[in-house]
């Protein structure tokens, strides 16, 4: 089990959107209950709430223009803590993707949050560039408690300093998921980080892939690209007793140390249904879904959640029961 699939609590004065770093980390196949018909908010559009006299409101980040990329930038504002103490308010800038948000880190111990709305099933790319005073940390998370069916697994990637960090992101949900950035030595070495040359551009652009199609039985063998990046696959079954999809990382040979994590997407239905990390929990760190279903057509996602692979290679296998 890796980092990303434990619980993370930052501080005590300031726990940006609870325990954001939630993901399933019980390894059960459980069904997510989501139905991909939530909107996607205008990219482009900012605005600016304003502030009631109790809790803080989420606010929008100041000024937009556009970039040498030609993606809408905005500035950071504070407070963007994600949760603090005081009435348990939300603290985040809107963020209006596809754009790049232009951020500092100060003063010292500072933490980020943006929010940005997906729809379920898009494919979103999240790029923190940071200055090289900055050791970047970036989580991605819908906020959901680790237990909860409809909170999809989080993301988590942590970079020395000046290292930009590169998170691909298939979306198991139509809600605000929120890009959290932080200097990693603050929260995992107690460390104080932070000030006027802590600055970091955060971009995030959708895609559209094409999956790989699989046809069972079938074994492919390849190579995640990167510790950040997702494959995507597609099948379908039809009159079938059910089938499985088995990836093998630890177990293949040579073993690579991959710690893979994959998530069925239902694509008729537009639902996540299903995910797994380890087959065993701290013991395989390879994983498997399966169903008795024997008649749909889905989209499988596989992503590392190692912190350091130096071996990216993989085995898929779908198989018919």
């Amino acid at each position: 089990m890796s980092l990303r699939s434990s619980w993370l609590v930052l501080g005590v004065a300031v726990s940006p959107l609870g325990a954001f770093l939630a993901c399933s980390s019980d390894n059960s196949e459980a069904p997510a209950a989501t139905d991909g018909t939530d909107d996607v908010v205008d990219a482009g559009k900012t605005t600016t709430k304003k502030k009631d006299s109790g809790a803080k409101e989420t606010t929008d980040a100041g000024d937009a223009a556009s970039d040498d990329s030609g993606l809408t930038a905005f500035d950071e504002s504070e407070p963007n803590n994600g949760s603090a103490l005081d009435a348990g308010g939300l603290e985040v800038n809107a963020f209006a993707a596809p754009g790049v948000m232009n951020g500092v880190l100060s003063p010292a111990k500072d933490i980020d949050a943006f929010q940005v709305d997906v729809s379920i099933g898009e494919v979103w790319t999240w790029e923190l560039t940071p200055s090289s005073a900055l050791a970047p940390y970036l989580g991605i998370t819908d906020n959901y408690p680790s237990k909860d069916p409809n909170g999809a697994p989080s993301l988590l990637q942590k970079g020395a300093a000046g290292e930009t960090l590169v998170q691909e992101q298939f979306a198991l949900g139509s809600r605000p998921f929120y890009a959290i950035v932080a200097d990693t030595r603050n929260l995992f070495e107690k460390g104080s980080f932070g000030g006027a040359t802590f600055t970091y551009a955060l971009s995030a652009t959708k895609s559209v892939r094409t999956p790989t199609a699989l046809k069972a039985p079938q074994t492919i063998k390849t190579t995640l690209k990167s510790r950040g990046a997702i494959d995507l696959y597609a099948f379908s079954t039809a009159g079938s007793k059910g089938w499985d999809i088995d990836i093998r990382a630890n177990r293949k040979a040579p073993a690579s140390d991959m710690d893979s994590r994959v998530s069925i997407y239902d694509s008729v239905a537009k639902k996540w249904l299903f995910v797994n990390d380890d087959i065993t929990i701290n013991v395989e760190p390879d994983s498997h879904v399966g169903s008795s279903a024997a008649t749909g057509s889905y989209i499988v996602i596989v992503e590392n959640v190692a912190e350091a692979p130096t071996d990216l290679s993989y085995e898929i296998e779908l198989a018919l029961r």
